[in-house]
């Protein structure tokens, strides 16, 4: 894996980690799951309250080829997780970007635990 590829994430990792403060939404950025066949592998968030009952992990694609990672992939079937891959230029182009990456993804969380802050930018009801 290539410098830059690991330096994006880690630039993702920390946007995600600052907006989901802001927000007062829950995250662990990065995050890092064991794989049997090649040993730790990292993603650049999980997302307990987003995606699915389980949450979500998000990753990078980056330029030249945008290709996912194989072993996030991987992981994340095996585990059934869902899993987005975003690219961190688009992302990072304005908070509106993750609100809306949010958005898509679903909230799964439990409605008490969602901040008004958090409502408001997701335009959610309180129902």
């Amino acid at each position: 894996m290539g410098l830059h590829v690991v330096a994006a994430r880690r630039q993702i990792s920390s946007f995600i980690e600052q907006r989901c403060t802001l927000l007062g939404l829950r995250s662990a950025c990065p995050f890092i799951l064991a794989d049997g066949l090649v040993g730790d592998v990292e993603f650049a968030a999980y997302l307990p309250q987003f995606g699915g009952p389980k949450g979500i992990l998000v990753d990078i694609v980056i330029d030249p080829d945008y290709t996912p990672g194989e072993a996030q992939k991987r992981v994340a079937a095996e585990l059934r997780i869902p899993i987005s891959f975003v690219n961190p230029a688009s992302l990072l182009r304005s908070a509106d970007e993750f609100i809306l990456a949010l958005r898509d993804w679903g909230y799964f969380g439990l409605p008490a635990e969602l901040t008004e802050a958090a409502r408001n930018a997701l335009a959610l009801s309180k129902g």
